[in-house]
């Protein structure tokens, strides 16, 4: 048996890591401070180490001087329930907010600040830290926020009171809207630097999704993986410069299945039928995507709920539904049956079907059970690109500034350079990968 990665031991304990808004720096929290890097070409920009505690949370203000710090670990330098600013340019702290509860994620733009605790989030404008808005949210132990970072006005998700719920708070136009992303809770949510477009998960990590937030539109529904996993990021493409205001061209997200997919988003603005309910949340909005870019999806997509067998068979241009286990070999051993109503299909081994009605019987299961699947679960789409990181780190992700460039940030202390091709897909290169943090000296001096 193969042994898995040995887990390397750090001088000082990794507690945070995070990209800057345009995913050109990114900043790491240790037990004795914090430090920053450039993405491309990598190089560690500075860091600072205090001898009396450790940073659990540290956000940078694209490339300024000014960095949100929050203590942590097991001796943290200041409160867990404070954020402090800090100026580099000075070496102090210039200012601080101080909850009755412990921040769970900090979230900053030119003008605002934003801070979740577990059941609430708070918004501050930056000049004079004064509270501009107050939110209600459902348990939030996950600290999940985001705001729009580009010069537009500004935008804020978080979640609602309900389970699967994201709120959306425009403050410019001073409206609040609602989308019900999911069915059960979310896991990850995301938005693009101009706040037009919204990507969600839920809890069980399988489903991802992207919406318009103008009108809580879904246009785009995306499939991970079918086991449930825990997701550690999601990002959008395009947050550099003049790109920053323009539609995204992808989506990457990261679980602790240990791997980074990359989805193809559609560019169109066709408007078409309202898609498959696969675990709650809204309609779709289909739309076109570039040729030779597609996400696939399965040969099974052809399913669905509105569609009887005849039409299905017919589609396929076979005699019967019976034959669709003769011409399609990849489909043997599986009997489909689909209900006239309701939005479950299920999947039934072929032994278990009534004597006569299977003319290539399969060897006898040992259990006969019935799966339940949701309608859209084949017509979403899966993963245009991918890569398995080898240590299954939790890791945070982000796009290079060249085309087809995926940026990784490892729990394990490494810090990974990707290529996919952006027409073809498929396996990641890895261009680099280079080591952030300083490894413990061995004991006994060997190696």
């Amino acid at each position: 048996m193969a042994k898995s990665p040995e887990k390397k031991k750090f001088a000082h304990e990794l507690l945070h890591l995070s990209f800057n808004q345009d995913q050109g720096c990114f900043a790491v929290g240790t037990s004795n401070g914090f430090r920053v890097h450039n993405c491309e070409p990598f190089k560690e920009t500075f860091r600072r180490e205090f001898s009396n505690g450790g940073i659990g949370i540290v956000e940078m203000l694209f490339r300024s001087n000014i960095l949100a710090l929050v203590g942590g670990g097991p001796l943290p330098r200041y409160p867990p329930n404070k954020v402090m600013l800090w100026d580099d340019h000075q070496g102090r702290c210039i200012g601080e907010l101080s909850f009755r509860s412990r921040v769970r994620r900090v979230a900053l733009r030119r003008d605002l600040l934003a801070v979740a605790l577990e059941h609430k989030v708070l918004v501050y404008a930056f000049s004079d830290l004064r509270l501009t808005a107050s939110v209600e949210t459902a348990a939030n132990a996950a600290g999940l926020l985001a705001l729009s970072t580009g010069p537009d006005a500004a935008l804020l998700a978080c979640p609602g009171l309900h389970s699967g719920q994201v709120r959306l708070e425009a403050y410019a136009t001073r409206r609040t809207r609602f989308v019900q992303a999911h069915s059960g809770a979310l896991g990850a949510l995301c938005l693009t630097p101009s706040g037009k477009h919204l990507a969600t998960a839920s809890e069980r990590g399988t489903l991802l999704r992207v919406w318009s937030t103008a009108d809580g539109t879904r246009l785009q529904e995306l499939r991970r993986g079918t086991d449930a996993a825990r997701i550690h990021s999601l990002a959008f493409s395009g947050g550099r410069g003049a790109l920053a205001a323009t539609p995204p061209e992808w989506l990457a997200v990261t679980s602790d299945r240990g791997t980074a997919h990359v989805f193809s988003l559609r560019r169109g603005q066709g408007v078409g039928p309202a898609g498959d309910r696969a675990d709650g949340g809204g309609g779709a909005q289909q739309q076109q995507q570039p040729e030779g870019r597609a996400n696939p999806t399965s040969k099974l997509a052809f399913v669905s709920v509105s569609r009887g067998l005849g039409e299905v068979t017919q589609s396929l241009g076979l005699g019967s539904w019976w034959d669709l286990r003769t011409q399609m070999p990849w489909a043997a051993f599986l009997w489909l049956l689909m209900p006239a109503q309701g939005s479950t299909m299920y999947v039934l081994p072929c032994a278990s079907l009534p004597t006569g009605c299977n003319p290539h019987p399969c060897p006898p299961l040992r259990h006969q059970s019935y799966l339940p699947l949701a309608a859209g679960y084949f017509s979403s789409e899966r993963s245009f690109a991918q890569f398995h990181l080898p240590d299954g780190a939790p890791t945070v992700v982000g796009f290079g500034q060249e085309p087809g460039t995926l940026l990784l940030l490892s729990s394990s202390g490494l810090f990974y350079n990707l290529a996919f091709d952006p027409l073809v897909g498929g396996a990641c290169e890895q261009v680099s990968c280079v080591q952030f943090m300083e490894e413990a000296p061995r004991q006994g001096g060997g190696y």
